[in-house]
């Protein structure tokens, strides 16, 4: 996977990451987060699609490896109003509020609403909810979407459903790191 070149984001993840860890705001953190970059990177994604945006630390990832391949925009939906307004002040911050559009509602009543293809899905919220948000999601997806599932190894029995039907259905596999799991799926079309 591509190597990264964050210098110019770096006191900005550095004061998310402490943020994130003084008031106890759950973010994908550094490992997970450079792993999510390098797959937007390596895919080259049109639209990402984020569930679960807390304070921007993985859309502000999302966004820049979609910045840095010179193509693709990226969605986050938030349920919270004062994240979804957290969330824009960092992406503004990081230079990258042009290519992210921070949507605020219910995830899956909003990805039912989307109206463009999504080839690229980060789950990182409710996870009893993964399932739905997965759901909702399919219509839009297209074939060889990559979806990504956040929190595989701290919570597998709350997205049992969801780890399930990707596991069936796609070429799946869970990618491990020191503090959790990942579970990377491409999604393939009935």
């Amino acid at each position: 996977m591509a190597s990264a070149d964050l210098s110019g984001l770096e006191p900005l993840l550095i004061e998310l990451e402490t943020t994130a860890r003084e008031h106890s705001i759950p973010i994908c953190g550094r490992n997970r987060g450079m792993f999510l970059y390098r797959l937007v990177k390596e895919h080259q994604p049109s639209r990402v699609v984020e569930v679960g945006a807390a304070i921007g630390y993985s859309t502000i990832l999302l966004a820049h490896g979609a910045s840095e391949n010179g193509r693709g925009q990226v969605t986050t939906i938030e349920i919270r109003a004062d994240a979804a307004e957290e969330t824009r002040r960092n992406l503004a911050r990081a230079g990258l509020a042009s290519l992210v559009s921070v949507m605020l509602g219910d995830a899956t009543e909003v990805l039912h609403a989307l109206t463009l293809p999504i080839d690229f899905l980060f789950l990182d919220a409710e996870k009893a909810h993964y399932i739905d948000y997965f759901k909702a999601a399919e219509p839009h997806l297209v074939e060889g979407a990559v979806l990504v599932a956040d929190n595989v190894g701290r919570f597998p029995d709350q997205m049992a459903a969801y780890l399930e039907e990707v596991r069936r259905r796609f070429e799946s596999h869970t990618q491990e790191f020191p503090e959790d799991k990942m579970e990377v799926s491409i999604y393939r079309r009935p």
